[in-house]
């Protein structure tokens, strides 16, 4: 057997380039990217060029979707010079994995291609791997359309709505004198603490979005972040210790701060008289920072859900925040570990800016 011939053993469209980058073969599979038209022998910037007829009849399907850069109808196809991955085809250069993948109509539907190059043999001979995508980008598509409606739209009412319940809640505890009243402080507690939960949210988020870590002080970070517990529980102030934080400028997203607030605070609430003390050491290049409290642990149902890394039903705040701090420092390219043998220690581990 050729070993040209091997390509079409291959599910995904594959085209076989000599050192010219012209074209030695191409996959019956290349028909879906290519279109049926026959591309043996021609230069690569002849298969992968503009069709202004082709262009111009779906003009309007290629200008709403921006990664769209082909179009595939019988034996015509039309690619566009502009689209990144085209572009580095046409100047004989491997696509980027940074370039945007092709989008190509055929036949009204829209497929998206990731394009990958590997040397065949010692000649520098080229094979191209059009990889289709298009399930994993309309699977992008369907969970960018939920966190849409999740956080700007169920997320806001949400909010809207708790402050409403919360308002009558207050209404009911300050006119009443008998049982009913301690119902309503109940409620105007458990409000706060969905607010605070869709406010976490909102925070895991942004720090999925904008996943760049910054240089930050070490022992500013922690001592803002305590001073939040602080400030909201200020029947816990006295049991919160900060020992041993080190001058440090570690690497991580602007919600660590936060992060650190959010493991201390789930210490002091959930146990009463809770000590929580927190503290640091480097070595290396990473900063270690541990939050030890000696109250009754996490829930198992979070823990386990936490260290699972799947999704799960998390009915409690605190939750929420072993999801944000996880987050925050795997972000920012850190790790998390979690002990409750005798309370909970809290391992979060941090990389130090090089100096």
């Amino acid at each position: 057997m050729s070993e040209l011939a091997v390509i079409q053993y291959i599910d995904d469209p594959a085209i076989a380039l000599d050192t010219e980058w012209r074209v030695l073969a191409a996959n019956d599979a290349c028909e879906t990217l290519l279109g049926s038209g026959t591309v043996a022998g021609e230069p690569i910037e002849s298969v992968f060029g503009p069709n202004r007829s082709l262009a111009d009849r779906h003009a309007d399907r290629l200008s709403h979707y921006p990664d769209a850069g082909g179009v595939v109808d019988g034996d015509d196809c039309h690619f566009d010079p502009d689209h990144a991955a085209v572009a580095a085809l046409r100047d004989h250069r491997d696509p980027s994995e940074d370039d945007p993948d092709l989008g190509v109509f055929t036949d009204g539907t829209l497929a998206y291609f990731h394009c990958s190059v590997v040397t065949m043999d010692e000649r520098d001979r080229r094979l191209l791997v059009f990889r289709d995508i298009t399930q994993v980008k309309d699977r992008e598509q369907d969970l960018n359309f939920l966190r849409q409606v999740m956080g700007r739209v169920l997320r806001h009412n949400l909010r809207n709505d708790i402050s409403v319940v919360r308002t009558h809640a207050e209404l009911i505890a300050e006119q009443s004198d008998d049982e009913r009243a301690e119902w309503a402080r109940k409620i105007v507690a458990k409000s706060d603490t969905l607010v605070d939960t869709t406010e976490t949210t909102r925070l895991i988020e942004k720090a999925i979005e904008h996943n760049d870590p910054i240089a930050q002080d070490l022992e500013t970070a922690i001592e803002a972040g305590t001073e939040r517990v602080r400030a909201n529980h200020p029947e816990a102030a006295t049991g919160i210790r900060l020992t041993d934080l080190p001058t440090a400028e570690i690497l991580a997203l602007r919600q660590f701060e936060q992060a650190i607030a959010d493991t201390i605070r789930n210490a002091v609430e959930h146990a009463e008289d809770a000590t929580v003390e927190v503290s640091a050491e480097l070595q290396d290049e990473w900063a270690t920072i541990t939050v030890e409290d000696d109250g009754p642990g996490i829930p198992t149902d979070e823990l386990a859900a936490f260290e699972r890394r799947g999704e799960t039903d998390m009915t409690h705040a605190s939750g929420a925040g072993l999801w944000l701090l996880y987050t925050v420092v795997h972000e920012s390219g850190g790790e998390v570990a979690i002990d409750t043998e005798g309370g909970t220690t809290v391992h979060i581990r941090l990389p130090v800016e090089s100096t």
